[in-house]
């Protein structure tokens, strides 16, 4: 049985390390910035079938 649970913690640390980094900031802004255009969350309402 394999457990899980350390490589996890691995990948945990790795993707905190990214996103501190200089591109891992960025990345996050763009994201930021799309989940914050009405136009794209309107497309998103309309595929999902939300209001």
């Amino acid at each position: 049985m394999i457990d899980g649970g350390d490589e996890m913690g691995k990948l945990g640390k790795k993707l905190a390390k990214f996103a501190d980094s200089p591109k891992g900031r960025k990345l996050r802004k763009k994201a930021r910035s799309k989940a914050e255009d009405p136009a794209t969350r309107a497309k998103l309402r309309k595929k999902l079938g939300r209001r």
